[in-house]
């Protein structure tokens, strides 16, 4: 209807290719930070900056164990399963031998449309994203110790989350949300690591960012990148009423 009221709510990084399509018709475009819109050039007055409403409302750790039958004394890393343009087989299969020789038992999530159809890759525990609430990718990071990450925009929720991030450089390009991952709750290594050195560092770098207590570095990327205090859904709601 021309005579409505309309609102975009941007999801993640989507908005740097599709914004321009729909700022026009919109009355407001509410974004998780201002530092989002500033790094991809897309300051607007219609933008409304007050978090994003994904995070209102989590499972329990205690319901995520039980829903998937986890062992509440067991170790867990989050594998969000690569693009195969992005990491071979050898390479990942000595990925997931570091992080078993850490003493974690691995959870992967790939994308309904990518399934992982070799099963050693599949890991212990193994999720497509059949669902959006609760969210498989939130649902395995808070039972995680550490994301296992591939320059996914997924970083943004194991930020949000306090979870630190091993991120293994394997896209053609810069990954987006870059700003992300210059906090020492990340450790990357780079794309061209030998092939025979990935099963230690895997192993050293999981138990190195695991051991560290990264609750500043966790914070300070919060307040500066993303954070609104919750309920953001409350906040949009109270800001769409008023105007």
């Amino acid at each position: 209807n021309e005579n409505s009221s309309k609102y975009a709510l941007i999801y993640q990084t989507d908005f740097v290719s599709l914004m321009e399509r729909y700022q026009d018709s919109c009355t407001n475009i509410f974004f998780t930070s201002k530092k989002y819109a500033e790094h991809y050039d897309c300051i607007n007055d219609k933008n409304v900056y007050l978090g994003t409403p994904k995070f209102d409302i989590l499972p329990s750790k205690n319901d995520v164990i039980k829903k998937f039958g986890l062992d509440e004394n067991q170790k867990y890393a989050f594998v969000l399963y690569p693009r195969k343009r992005d990491l071979n087989s050898h390479k990942l299969r000595k990925i997931y031998e570091g992080i078993r020789d850490a003493g974690y038992k691995i959870i992967v999530k790939t994308r309904g449309k990518d399934p992982v159809q070799n099963s050693f890759e599949r890991g212990d525990l193994y999720l497509e994203d059949g669902e959006w609430y609760p969210h498989p990718s939130l649902e395995a990071l808070i039972v995680s110790d550490a994301l296992i990450n591939f320059d996914s925009t997924g970083i943004e929720e194991a930020v949000y989350l306090n979870t630190p991030v091993l991120n293994f450089k394997s896209k053609p390009f810069t990954p987006m949300i870059p700003f992300l991952y210059e906090y020492d709750y990340c450790i990357d290594i780079p794309k061209d690591i030998d092939l025979e050195e990935v099963r230690k560092t895997t192993f050293d770098s999981i138990n190195e960012l695991v051991e560290k207590d990264h609750k500043a570095s966790f914070e300070k990327s919060q307040m500066e990148n993303l954070y609104a205090p919750s309920p953001v859904s409350h906040k949009i709601l109270d800001f769409i009423l008023k105007n």
